[in-house]
């Protein structure tokens, strides 16, 4: 059984580089974060990408290739990359307090800071709440999401991994009073997630919305 070296030659170093640069990243759900992190899709892992690194390096006939913990060694330390899973939003200033607090880290600026924020989502739930109570056939309370980005075609082949996938965008929404849903899809080929699309696929749902309740007069976003 092949036992690699733990000091490497330069080239196999670059190797296992150019490996990992060989897949394809994902668009984070953020088009407008601040972030520099690059996004691998949701079913690879280290352990996937290294057993196709391996095999990759057999199949070439390399006498020399990275063991398992300098692959996932230079990934950790010289990439920014995290691997996409869809779920559910975080909030990011609670995400940011919440890890200040479990490391006893939390100012009493952060404090007021969380306390204004708490607060307005309060305001706001209940204000959604009140909205929805009071409206009947003739308002329509629509609520909007994007759903996180996703890339086609999803195919779990060995190949496929290094194939440059379509990003596709979904505007999604509902009418809270009919719980009936709408979305708008479409493939980065066709456009991006910039303002004129956000607010293209919003009328284009609420155009539909309106056709499907001719008795509505009133709309709340």
């Amino acid at each position: 059984m092949h036992s690699p070296p733990t000091k490497y030659k330069p080239d196999v170093l670059d190797g296992v580089r150019d490996h990992i640069n060989s897949f394809p990243r994902i668009a984070s759900h953020y088009c407008r974060s601040n972030t520099k992190r690059e996004y691998l899709e949701s079913s690879l892992n280290l352990s996937k990408m290294y057993k196709l690194y391996r095999n990759k390096s057999i199949n070439a006939g390399f006498k020399e290739f990275a063991s398992q913990w300098k692959y996932d060694d230079a990934f950790s330390k010289e990439f920014n990359i995290g691997f996409h899973k869809p779920k559910k939003d975080l909030c990011d200033r609670c995400e940011k307090w919440k890890t200040l607090s479990a490391g006893g880290l939390m100012t009493d600026k952060d404090r007021e800071e969380q306390s204004a924020h708490d607060s307005s989502r309060s305001e706001t739930r209940q204000i959604r709440s009140q909205d929805m109570e009071n409206c009947d056939a003739e308002v329509l309370l629509v609520s909007f999401d994007v759903e996180n980005v996703f890339a086609l075609a999803r195919l779990n082949v060995s190949s496929a991994f290094y194939k440059r996938k379509l990003n596709t965008y979904n505007m999604t929404a509902v009418v809270n009073k009919t719980k009936k849903g709408y979305r708008a899809v479409w493939p980065e080929s066709l456009s991006g997630r910039s303002g004129n699309e956000m607010a293209s696929a919003i009328y284009h749902l609420l155009r539909q919305m309106v056709l499907d309740h001719p008795e509505a007069h009133h709309l709340v976003l």
